[in-house]
């Protein structure tokens, strides 16, 4: 289990999309769409469908990344109870949650992050 975890938030990929990217295993990647983006390392793994990327165990939407976080990428679907207050365990989070768990699958582009990566895990 140790070996699987690389310290922080991943995303998952083939190694037949990978290759053409020029992306290698524990790469800093971008994943974004035009809801947003995240950045975060790439595990290069064979057991991924081509043409799809996986983020699994993600953290808390509060976890400081180097940019956005593990729903970025999706779009906002307000669940109007979830505007409810004073109620200690309910309170609004921005896609936190939502009226439903299919708004986690979406589509988006991946490539290399060629950029400063002030954080290390």
């Amino acid at each position: 289990m140790l070996r699987l975890q690389r310290g922080g938030p991943s995303i998952e990929m083939s190694p037949l999309d990978a290759k053409p990217l020029g992306i290698k295993d524990n790469d800093w990647v971008e994943a974004w769409n035009n809801h947003g983006k995240v950045i975060c390392r790439v595990k290069i793994r064979n057991g991924e469908q081509r043409g799809r990327v996986s983020m699994w165990h993600c953290p808390e939407l509060y976890m400081d990344l180097l940019t956005g976080g593990s729903q970025s990428v999706c779009p906002v679907r307000i669940n109007p109870t979830n505007l409810v207050g004073n109620y200690g365990h309910l309170f609004f989070r921005p896609n936190y949650y939502g009226p439903a768990g299919s708004q986690r699958d979406v589509r988006v582009n991946v490539k290399r992050y060629i950029g400063a990566t002030p954080i290390s895990f």
